[in-house]
């Protein structure tokens, strides 16, 4: 949609421009995200820490955005009448909160440009280079193209319609297509509290795996953990085996912000005026009380104990535990819901500035397929804008 969008603002009346998509509409994967309110960019400015949200391909991401940085994004989608605003961590989304308003701004600028074409319920089968031309077989006819732009994704999301297609396709073309799996997903765990705690969201949570602390919002499930916390923990653990038979153990923090001194002298404090009050009552006041009462016990800590009965050892490893030793085993992650695919088309075969491949002249990758990953989808949606306005300014070249 962007790619094409971008190409029709240049009034390349030679240009014919084709999309074939193998679903009965546009943006099915833009409309759910950031919950179907479409969290289309990020307002850091800071380079350094934008960069740092790319996990892997930040290094191709930095030359993209020196041609169309993020803040151009919203420049642009100003300019095309949609509202926005800024939200907590620097999340942009429409001011209506409609995912669709973003989405019609695309099929808007689409349909009024008579040399774009749309091919709607197409599937690709498969794809030749013959003498500089694609020869692109779908499920309905027969293509010849001066340049083909490859933007979709493997099998992220699968009720978007996405598929293994591209896989055969990119390796039939020559490219080297490295290992496949699932990013930006929640994760199921062992521990069987999870679905007394279901829907409890702790804004400003961390989690600690290898050597590594990240911090964000995150909210229980029945059978596990997901929001963006989880989500970005996923990306960093998209190549770890999970499985039954291979769980990861990290530890969680309620409150990244919280250490063990704070809650000492916290509970001190509420001892002070009631002694006499159940340990659970007087933790209550700090943290949830479903939390509390379903995750102690299961360290060996008797919530119904009164404070005055407490021993001090206990009162501390009440404060480990909170501060950062709850310990959370990941036993499974549902493949197929993820967001995103990680890896995919290595980057040593495509050119940073342009997007296209070294190995097949006029043949563009874009998007998802590209070997790059962030930590949530708002920064993966950047990427997709910037690249298509790289995409479309070096296409725009071969056309004049």
């Amino acid at each position: 949609m962007a790619i094409a969008s971008f190409i029709a603002e240049q009034n390349l009346d030679s240009c014919e421009v084709h999309i074939i998509e193998k679903n009965n509409c546009f943006g099915k994967k833009v409309a759910i995200t950031g919950w179907w309110r479409c969290n289309l960019t990020n307002a850091l400015k800071n380079r350094k820490e934008y960069l740092s949200k790319y996990i892997r391909g930040s290094n191709l991401v930095e030359k993209i955005f020196e041609i169309f940085w993020p803040k151009k994004t919203y420049s642009r989608f100003e300019n095309n009448w949609l509202q926005m605003k800024t939200e907590d961590n620097y999340r942009v989304f429409p001011v209506s909160d409609k995912s669709s308003d973003v989405i019609r701004i695309f099929e808007k600028n689409i349909a009024k440009n008579w040399n774009i074409i749309t091919h709607f319920l197409e599937k690709v089968e498969w794809v030749k280079y013959l003498e500089n031309k694609f020869e692109v077989k779908t499920n309905k006819s027969t293509y010849i193209f001066d340049c083909l732009v490859v933007a979709t994704w493997w099998n992220a999301y699968i009720a978007t319609g996405s598929s293994w297609d591209w896989y055969n396709i990119a390796r039939q073309l020559g490219h080297t297509v490295t290992q496949l799996s699932p990013s930006l997903s929640s994760l199921e765990i062992d521990e069987k509290f999870c679905s007394n705690i279901s829907w409890l969201t702790f804004d400003n949570a961390g989690i600690i795996f290898d050597n590594k602390k990240i911090s964000w919002w995150l909210v229980f499930t029945m059978s596990g953990i997901s929001g963006p916390l989880v989500f970005a923990l996923s990306a960093y653990l998209a190549h770890t085996i999970i499985d039954r038979n291979n769980t990861y153990k990290i530890k969680f923090i309620p409150n990244i912000e919280k250490t063990y001194e704070y809650y000492d002298k916290q509970i001190q404090d509420l001892i002070r005026e009631n002694s006499t009050k159940q340990m659970k009552n007087i933790l209550w006041e700090l943290l949830p009380k479903r939390f509390i009462t379903e995750i102690l016990p299961n360290y060996s800590i008797d919530i119904e104990k009164t404070w005055a009965t407490f021993a001090k050892e206990e009162r501390k490893k009440v404060c480990h535990l909170l501060s950062w030793w709850l310990e959370l085993t990941l036993n499974w992650r549902k493949i197929g819901e993820e967001f995103v695919t990680a890896w995919w088309v290595d980057l040593s075969e495509i050119n940073y500035k342009t997007l296209e491949s070294k190995l097949v002249k006029n043949l563009y990758f874009s998007w998802e397929i590209l070997d790059i990953d962030a930590v949530t989808w708002w920064f993966n949606l950047q990427f997709c804008w910037s690249g298509a306005k790289v995409i479309a300014e070096d296409i725009k070249k071969k056309c004049i």
